[in-house]
């Protein structure tokens, strides 16, 4: 999937890429009692409390399911990028089998 159809995908059904704003929150709580979380720089002189592992902001990356990564050329699903494993697994689990 290209960059182009994921983002026709989003406009067309952002349900399929977003989460809820409550499974957002639910998310940034696990952010902020991790070891990781602190301040990011996403783009000069914008500083956000986010993850300093993957330096993405904590009002960005809890809000999606999957996200282009342009590292990659390809759409991946959204995931905590902490060495111990996804914190946010179990939270994910809660939320995602409650919409299917």
């Amino acid at each position: 999937m290209n960059a182009v159809k994921f983002l026709l995908d989003f406009l067309a059904k952002p349900e399929n890429v977003l989460t809820s704003a409550k499974h957002a929150r639910a998310r940034v709580a696990v952010c902020h009692g991790c070891d990781k979380f602190g301040k990011v720089e996403p783009v000069p002189m914008l500083v956000l409390p986010g993850c300093t592992l993957c330096g993405c902001p904590a009002i960005t990356k809890p809000r999606t399911l999957k996200y282009y990564s342009t590292e990659k050329g390809e759409v991946v699903e959204t995931a905590c990028p902490h060495e111990d494993g996804n914190k946010w697994a179990e939270t994910d689990k809660k939320f995602i089998n409650q919409n299917t």
